[in-house]
């Protein structure tokens, strides 16, 4: 058995190397990665086997033998066929390799005193068992059961008993409206339903300004239908631009202003809203809320919008809603009267006063009363 071995960059190479100079008949043993030199560059290391009778060729019917053990006597066969001293050979550098690999485990498993590894190990170890031992001397709290709405608090009084309370819609007569709230609740839609009833049926004269360039398709949805009630429309970029912008509407009776449609989460988008009300003094904020939100997330929504000082209310989607209940019940728990709502996508027939009278028929019958007014 002819053994050698070999290295290259690659296992392609090697294998290759071993067919030159062994031939195909060539039986690879071992192969394993190593590095080699200074700069420790990746390389294959194969052990690659040829019985010394194959390199007779084919047509040779006995093994060549060096004369140096021609009187010898014939060495013991392994039971595959090799002699002892071939199999030394092959396993010879196996046993050393696997040595080796021994070693080198035994010292990854017992690191060496100075190995700055461990001061961290021991600082993260007396860490974790401090934190632990504080959590232990912690007081336990016990967890309190919240009761239910109806249990906590007093019940709510019939929707039929809100007919008169006070603040519960008010009229608008600002010539300046901006409208605000969370997006998709539909403040587009609301503000050409509103322009749509001052410029059609009461001809008023109607302006439109338009600070959402922010969502996509917004500007040419406002534009849609500036156009198609045949109003002006400015569309602003920066707060800086609203001054110029009411002037050039100083004809207007009516002025909508519609807001970018972001998330009330998001804070910087309210900061922008309220620096644009900043430079427009005299308008009337109208928060629009779905009148599909429970008394919780009416609230929610209410207290995200506190800094921009809402003085009126706007329930939109009332065809949406099973439970209209709320639009009677949120503008007094608020302080902000209604004055507004929008029964569907109709523009601008879908849209209605705010009265005491309708929010209770809305509240107390639901969709039955809008099957009625359609």
């Amino acid at each position: 058995m002819r053994i050698r071995k070999f290295e290259a960059k690659s296992m392609k190479e090697a294998v290759a190397l071993v067919k030159k100079e062994l031939g195909s008949d060539a039986v690879i043993m071992s192969a394993k990665e190593t590095h080699k030199g200074l700069l420790a560059t990746p390389c294959v290391e194969v052990t690659a086997g040829l019985d010394v009778g194959e390199l007779d060729g084919p047509t040779s019917k006995e093994p060549r033998t060096s004369s140096r053990y021609s009187h010898a006597p014939p060495r013991p066969a392994s039971p595959q066929g090799l002699l002892e001293i071939d199999v030394d050979r092959i396993v010879g550098p196996l046993r050393a390799e696997m040595r080796s690999i021994r070693t080198l485990v035994r010292n990854q498993a017992e690191p060496a005193a100075d190995n700055p590894l461990l001061g961290e190990l021991a600082a993260l170890r007396e860490a974790v068992q401090a934190l632990q031992k504080k959590s232990a001397e912690l007081p336990v709290v016990p967890a309190v059961a919240m009761p239910p709405r109806g249990s906590a608090e007093p019940p709510l009084p019939p929707v039929e008993s809100m007919l008169h309370r006070p603040g519960l819609t008010a009229e608008s007569h600002a010539r300046c409206v901006i409208v605000v709230g969370p997006s998709g609740v539909g403040k587009t839609t609301t503000i050409a339903k509103l322009a749509s009833r001052d410029a059609l049926i009461l001809r008023k004269q109607v302006a439109m300004l338009s600070l959402d360039v922010y969502r996509v398709g917004a500007v040419e949805q406002i534009r849609a239908y500036a156009d198609l009630i045949d109003i002006p429309l400015e569309v602003i970029a920066e707060p800086e631009d609203i001054g110029r912008a009411m002037d050039r509407m100083g004809h207007a009776d009516r002025i909508y202003v519609d807001t970018g449609g972001r998330s009330p989460l998001d804070p910087g988008a309210l900061l922008g809203i309220a620096e644009a009300i900043r430079y427009l003094p005299s308008a009337e904020v109208h928060l629009a809320l779905a009148a599909s939100l429970t008394a919780t997330q009416m609230d929610q929504v209410i207290a995200r919008h506190r800094q921009l000082h809402a003085a009126r209310l706007i329930f939109t989607k009332c065809d949406e809603a099973e439970d209209l209940s709320e639009i009677v019940y949120t503008p007094v728990r608020a302080g902000i009267p209604a004055c507004t709502i929008t029964t569907g996508q109709r523009v601008p027939e879908d849209l209605e006063p705010a009265t005491p009278g309708r929010l209770v028929e809305l509240a107390r019958r639901g969709q039955s009363a809008l099957a009625v007014a359609a």
